[in-house]
């Protein structure tokens, strides 16, 4: 059996959510088998301040692109009622890519591979996290696009992709069964869900084993996944 990691929300709030943390349940998993071993280990970035910095403020429901080359700082501020969000596009980087987020007293990694990558992350889960800074380190030009998840994708049915992304799942339901394929050992999936609904809250889940749980959250929803392989998400 895979051990899911599941941790009960933190009753941040999205446009209609209390903060009321959601409950945990213990997911139901079947186990499936490792994928093959990654040959080389992953090099450690140096998130030290750089001479290279720009500040972006992000209006209510609204969008800002930022554009660059290297490595750089950007110090963002959100002005709406949502989380931040973020699109990199680093297809035209080089080496290594490297995307970190400071947020008050939270340091967190979002992107760490190999160019050429995309991806879409969460930066802020709380409506108190009104500002923070992005640090990306590579090599390269790229551009990364700030927004609220107000204006998140919209979808519904089974969802699954290779890599991290934001997306509003605006199925009915209180399941979802999520699925995992490890792109080398060690590898991690982490899923984050703020339901639209009343008195449910941040719920973050994942593993770093292949095979797939069911999990209860509250939908529709953002979810936000960070994973490192190839996922599949679906509504019980």
């Amino acid at each position: 059996m895979i051990k899911p990691i599941v941790v009960a929300g933190r009753g941040d709030p999205t446009p209609t959510v209390s903060s009321t943390p959601a409950a945990t349940h213990s997911p139901t998993v079947t186990r499936t088998p490792s994928a093959s071993p990654k040959p080389t280990a992953t090099p450690k970035p140096s998130f030290s301040p750089v001479p290279n910095t720009r500040t972006v403020s992000v209006p209510d429901m609204e969008s800002r692109t930022v554009k660059g080359e290297g490595d750089m700082d950007i110090a963002f501020t959100i002005d709406g009622d949502f989380a931040m969000a973020a699109d990199l596009d680093c297809r035209k980087c080089e080496g290594q890519v490297f995307l970190n987020s400071v947020v008050g007293e939270r340091n967190s990694s979002w992107a760490n591979g190999q160019a050429p990558l995309e991806g879409s992350y969460l930066l802020t889960i709380s409506r108190s996290d009104r500002s923070g800074v992005a640090q990306i380190r590579t090599k390269g030009s790229w551009e990364i696009r700030f927004y609220d998840w107000g204006l998140a994708r919209q979808v519904t049915g089974k969802q699954q992709g290779d890599g991290s992304t934001v997306f509003a799942m605006m199925d009915e339901g209180t399941r979802i069964r999520y699925r995992f394929e490890p792109a080398y050992p060690g590898a991690s999936i982490n899923i984050r869900a703020a339901a639209f609904a009343p008195k449910t809250g941040f719920k973050v889940f994942g593993t770093d084993e292949a095979g797939e749980a069911v999990v209860d959250v509250e939908l529709p929803a953002v979810v936000a996944i960070t994973a490192n392989g190839r996922w599949e998400l679906s509504v019980e």
